[in-house]
């Protein structure tokens, strides 16, 4: 089974994502605007780079709600967590 980890880092107006493989090669990098369209051609994009992917969203509120609720309702398993908390007054999120 193939694996990649997806990161994302939230912003107002546009996120950035990274997508690396099990051996640390990057698969992606690109910049994401934070709108419907822009995110959802980014899950269908990386969802044919691995049969599992681990997402990581620094932050779980604010400019990424958005990002969150397509990312809920697209990921296949159906499972979000919150992670450990960074800064303080910052929420964190992976699947």
């Amino acid at each position: 089974m193939s694996k990649a980890w997806v990161g994302v880092d939230a912003g107002k107006g546009q996120h950035w994502a990274l997508v690396i493989d099990v051996e640390g090669q990057t698969l992606r990098s690109r910049p994401v605007a934070n709108d419907q369209t822009a995110i959802s051609e980014l899950l269908a994009e990386v969802s044919g780079l691995a049969e599992e992917l681990v997402w990581a969203v620094d932050l779980s509120n604010g400019c990424s709600a958005l990002l969150l609720a397509l990312l809920w309702t697209n990921h296949p398993a159906g499972r979000l967590r919150a992670g450990p908390g960074g800064q303080s007054g910052r929420g964190r999120l992976s699947t």
